[in-house]
């Protein structure tokens, strides 16, 4: 099958969802991030699974929608969240109308996976960062299931995952009405067997299993955003963001998928709804804003996006802005990661070798350490 090559394949796992035969297995590589397996027994050369493969069929052109900050106005559900608290109130919107919600959230193991929920109380389990790639399974299966019931559907995930969602009904032929995709604006996904081998030194240290993880913790702030983590005995770690080895690793590119260095979605007609992101650079476009508790990026990619931008705008503080304003300090929209010379050795290393030794060794000699300090502090 001519599917997108390694480098390329970002693991949406459409052509796996959209195969009749089930002959199509998503299997973890070493670094836990997961490829099409083709069983050539089963498989009767359908086609189905290269006409859902996302890669190359995004449309280019300038980005036509409206930008705004936005802040949710229960404040307590904005500390709850990792920016402002738009995902909460957009979710909200569709429970309400008895509709289902997809998004990445942690399993018992700490495992990051999509799954949906129904109800408002579950809301938690969805809400916030996870500097993980998630496992799609066969979600895409699920939501064509319920939008053919006629509910509506609200999906979050990567720009690659709604990419491949949306080229993945388009091929079954499954109205996408009812339908609302949000995505953000990603930085790039981290190895899951890192983040694995992060909690297992951490782990060690503290003598005790993680209960708990908060990739975005605003005990110490929303710009200087800490991640932090229960343990089962008690203890609780907190470190800045910048200086913890994992989020360290990740901010300065060390352990992202191969695509994330040349993304299929970076430039391209989003085929999503609406775009969520921090707003970074707030204290210089509205200074007004500035109260270190998280502000949403919004942005409408589509009237479906817009109308339901407008439907929950009384629910918050918001002002528009000009894309140019949206996206000054948020160049990950159109840019790929740059893959630093460390990437290939913490990549091979850190599996074999002490965590910390290697994180440490690789982060310092990125070239990024006072570079990352330098932008935390014009963020301010």
């Amino acid at each position: 099958m001519n599917l997108a090559v390694k480098e390329q394949c970002t693991g949406c796992g459409a052509c796996a969802n959209v195969c009749p035969n089930s002959c199509i297995d998503m299997v973890a590589d070493e670094h836990g991030f997961e490829y099409p397996k083709i069983d050539e027994q089963k498989c009767v050369h359908c086609n189905l699974c290269e006409r859902a493969c996302p890669v190359g069929k995004c449309d280019r052109q300038t980005h036509v929608g409206r930008a705004y900050a936005m802040m949710n106005c229960d404040e307590q559900e904005r500390l709850n969240s990792s920016s402002g608290g738009v995902f909460s109130l957009i979710s909200k919107a569709v429970l309400s109308e008895n509709g289902v919600v997809f998004g990445a959230g942690f399993d018992e193991q700490l495992n990051v996976r999509h799954t949906f929920i129904e109800r408002v109380d579950e809301l938690y389990s969805l809400r916030g960062s996870k500097y993980v790639q998630s496992s799609v399974g066969y979600c895409y299966r699920e939501v064509a299931d319920i939008l053919k019931r006629g509910k509506k559907v609200l999906f979050s995930g990567t720009p690659c995952q709604t990419d491949g969602l949306k080229q993945y009904l388009e091929v079954i032929k499954i109205p996408t009405d009812k339908l609302i995709l949000v995505d953000f604006i990603c930085h790039g996904v981290p190895a899951p067997e890192v983040w694995n081998r992060y909690r297992q030194f951490k782990e060690v240290r503290n003598d005790a299993k993680i209960k708990y993880a908060d990739f975005r913790s605003k005990d110490t702030g929303w710009k200087d955003f800490s991640i932090k983590l229960e343990f089962e005995n008690g203890k609780c770690d907190a470190i800045k963001a910048w200086d913890d080895l994992y989020i360290g690793a990740f901010l300065r590119d060390l352990s992202l998928r191969p695509s994330c260095y040349a993304c299929p979605s970076k430039g391209c007609r989003k085929l999503s709804d609406i775009t969520l992101a921090d707003f970074w650079g707030v204290a210089e476009s509205l200074p007004e804003f500035n109260d270190d508790k998280g502000v949403s990026l919004v942005i409408a990619n589509s009237e479906k996006g817009q109308h339901i931008i407008d439907s929950i705008s009384h629910l918050t503080i918001f002002q528009e802005v000009s894309f140019e304003q949206a996206i000054r300090h948020n160049k990950s929209w159109s840019e790929s990661a740059k893959k630093p010379k460390m990437a290939d050795y913490f990549m091979k290393n850190y599996k074999t070798k002490p965590f910390d030794r290697v994180a440490l060794k690789c982060q310092k000699k990125t070239g990024v350490w006072k570079f990352i300090r330098a932008l935390r502090d014009k963020l301010h």
